[in-house]
């Protein structure tokens, strides 16, 4: 899975856009907190099929960590997953989303899913932003 994509140098170039209240922590690239969005159609969830089940069991026995590490993912926050509505969200920090998507497509997890990476904030950066925007 993983010999598909050449993965770019972890000091590569990032068009990723400043994240305030985020601190640089490797060079002069910002780490920036992003969402893993998943979905998959009912007719391909790995509860129905057999080879998805295979490829979602294979995602969960890799170290998530050395996985993570080798697409400059800082770190995996957390990993949720919808059974019923088939989707899922992983919280992931990172340099670069172009890195995430050569993840997502390695490790499998775009083998059957719908994959979207976006930017998150949390709700107190959220907050500070407005309050700067708007001068409140």
């Amino acid at each position: 899975l993983l010999d598909r994509h050449p993965v770019p140098p972890s000091n590569a170039k990032s068009p990723s856009r400043n994240n305030p209240g985020r601190k640089p922590q490797k060079g002069t690239a910002t780490i920036v907190l992003y969402g893993i969005y998943g979905s998959h159609a009912p007719e391909v969830c790995p509860i129905y099929d057999p080879d998805n089940a295979r490829v979602f069991v294979s995602i969960a026995e890799t170290d998530p960590a050395q996985l993570a590490e080798q697409y400059g993912i800082q770190r995996i926050e957390a990993r949720y997953h919808s059974a019923l509505e088939h989707t899922f969200l992983w919280i992931v920090e990172a340099e670069d989303p172009y890195r995430i998507e050569a993840f997502s497509i390695d490790s499998g997890l775009a083998a059957f899913n719908t994959v979207k990476i976006v930017t998150l904030h949390t709700f107190a950066e959220t907050v500070q932003r407005l309050k700067k925007t708007h001068e409140l």
